[in-house]
C-alpha cells in the first residue's frame, strides 16, 4: 500500500477484484448518496481485512467468507461471495465441497438451501461468461 493510498481507497481495489466492476458500480449507481456510508463500511473493512497478506491468500478468503456467509441465510450476499469465488479460482465442485460441509456444522437446511443457491449463481456465471 503506497503512503497515499488510504485505507478506504484500499478497499474499494480489493472489492472491485473480489466482485467485479460491474458489480461495485451497480451498487453505487442505485443512489450514491443512499449507499455511501455502507461503502465506505465495506470498504474500510475490505482495506483492513481483506488486503492483508499474512497467512490466507484471497482465494482462501473467497472460499471462507461464502461458507460462513452461507449459514447466515444472507443470499445477496452469499450469492456475490459465491460468485467471487469462481472470479477467484474456485471449481464449483470445490465450492459445492465447502458447502457441503456447512450441512454437518450449520445444519441441513441452512446447508442444502446454500446448494440449491450455489446452482442458481453457478448458471448465471456460465450464462454470463457464455454471452461474454
Amino acid at each position: 500500500m503506497s503512503t497515499a493510498e488510504t485505507l478506504a481507497e484500499r478497499g474499494n481495489r480489493m472489492r472491485r477484484k473480489v466482485h467485479g466492476d460491474e458489480r461495485i458500480d451497480a451498487m453505487g449507481a442505485v443512489d450514491p448518496a443512499l449507499i455511501a456510508v455502507f461503502e465506505q463500511l465495506a470498504d474500510n473493512g475490505y482495506g483492513a481485512v481483506w488486503s492483508r497478506t499474512e497467512e490466507l491468500s484471497l482465494k482462501v478468503r473467497c472460499l471462507v467468507t461464502a461458507a460462513i456467509i452461507s449459514t447466515l441465510g444472507a443470499d445477496t450476499e452469499f450469492r456475490a461471495h459465491v460468485r467471487g469465488s469462481l472470479r477467484a479460482g474456485w471449481t464449483k465442485q470445490e465450492i459445492l465441497e465447502a458447502l457441503a460441509h456447512t450441512v454437518l456444522y450449520a445444519g441441513a437446511p441452512r446447508g442444502q438451501h446454500a446448494m440449491y443457491v450455489a446452482l442458481e449463481v453457478f448458471a448465471a456465471y456460465d450464462a454470463e461468461l457464455a454471452t461474454g
